[in-house]
């Protein structure tokens, strides 16, 4: 079975038998996640975000819930008080770097280098909570992550990507996904990946590749005539209606007011220019507005889009990529998504919610996870027995997840 971006075959045998194909189905629908959205959206304002901890509870268990794999599901088992002291953690630092930054700049500025370098220990940690907190058939995940590397990954590689103009930065993405998937675990079974960092740099490069051609593309449209007539039509009548506006803001003549006996000015004081009105107190022309708001819709509208045909490329074919070449003991993993597809179902969510005003937000996230899911599958010779020797062996060891800094610090 071949992808559609290259990525290596996923192998349909297994010693001693044929593999069978386990689709990933998600069950859930829009109508039934909005009722919940609101209500957590609801509740996280009224509660001035106290509330939100139970809502990140609340939406994980459906998603999980709701996530089938061989008719069994996925469970998420993370008390929101675990997550809500992350959440207050994060939030105290915040308020303290911040009144730091006008009362002692210096202490301020060694805070800031304090939680950066901390910042490998809260990945490490949000990581390790939300694997440890998430089941499939009563087995929990974890992850066996070090400080150490972590610091090297998410410190040493990007700053040292930075001296080669990001071109390689590939690598350090690459040695990021690996380490992960690496230290992964399913009970006591470790997942490995064994991808080799060509697709990233490929990956990458040809979406940088397609950065360069796109202001390449805008720069001759731009400098075509007809492309240069509109521009300079555009801010030409933009220009006129500010020059309008301007102009009749400096030069308002004051209303004649006749009040009687109002005392005559003496002869110095109607030497003095007549006062002109405040520029706020005459209102700007709608149709300069309108232009203005015009042109910073289509400046943001194609940043945006751009953005998404860009991201969505990346992550559609290192996706594909990670899942073909991952695997738990004999069981493999298969991803399909289709960058075309993804983009369009991307692109159609992004237009209904700006027309929806952000209404349709929990439609179109129920919309994306319900196709990348059904892109994915698992194959394994027997993943009932699998599953059952991964039970007895975590009863054997008794290993216990419980730790006193074990919180959720991500939101």
């Amino acid at each position: 079975m071949s992808t559609e971006n290259g990525n290596t075959a996923v192998s349909a045998a297994l010693p001693g038998g044929h593999q069978i194909k386990q689709p990933i189905i998600f069950t859930g629908t829009g109508t039934e996640y909005a009722k919940i959205y609101f209500v957590n959206l609801a509740l996280s304002i009224l509660t001035l975000g106290i509330y939100s901890a139970w809502a990140k509870v609340r939406n994980k268990r459906y998603f999980y819930g709701n996530t089938l794999l061989a008719q069994s599901s996925f469970e998420y088992h993370a008390l929101p008080m675990q997550i809500l002291k992350g959440r207050l953690l994060v939030v105290g630092l915040f308020i303290l770097y911040n009144v730091l930054s006008g009362a002692a700049p210096a202490i301020a500025g060694i805070l800031f280098l304090g939680i950066f370098a901390a910042l490998p220990w809260l990945i490490l940690k949000a990581t390790q909570f939300n694997m440890r907190n998430s089941s499939y058939r009563q087995i929990r995940f974890d992850f066996k992550g070090d400080v150490g590397e972590m610091f090297g990954l998410y410190v040493i590689l990007p700053i040292a990507s930075m001296f080669t103009l990001w071109l390689a930065y590939p690598y350090a993405a690459y040695k990021q996904k690996h380490y992960f998937a690496n230290r992964t675990h399913y009970g006591k079974s470790a997942f490995s990946f064994n991808g080799g960092s060509k697709e990233f740099f490929f990956t990458y490069y040809k979406a940088l590749l397609g950065i360069i051609l796109f202001f390449v593309l805008l720069g001759f449209l731009v400098g075509t005539q007809h492309t240069r007539n509109f521009v300079e039509g555009f801010k030409k009548g933009f220009t006129q209606k500010l020059e309008q506006q301007t102009h009749q803001l400096r030069y308002v003549e004051p209303q004649s007011i006749q009040i009687e006996n109002m005392p005559q000015p003496t002869p110095q004081q109607a030497q003095q220019p007549a006062p002109t009105q405040p520029k706020g107190d005459v209102k700007k022309d709608p149709k300069t507005i309108a232009l203005a708001l015009v042109f910073i819709a289509i400046v943001y509208g194609v940043i945006i889009l751009f953005s998404l045909v860009v991201m969505t490329y990346i992550n559609t074919r290192l996706t594909n990529y990670i899942f073909n070449n991952l695997k738990l003991n004999y069981m493999r993993f298969s991803s399909q998504i289709s960058y075309w597809r993804l983009m369009w179902i991307y692109l159609t969510n992004t237009i209904f919610i700006f027309l929806t005003l952000g209404i349709f937000i929990p439609w179109a996230k129920v919309r994306a996870v319900k196709y990348k899911l059904s892109c994915m599958s698992v194959y394994a010779l027997n993943l009932d027995s699998h599953i059952a020797a991964q039970n007895e062996q975590v009863k054997a060891v008794g290993e216990e997840f419980s730790d006193f800094l074990d919180v959720d610090v991500g939101f």
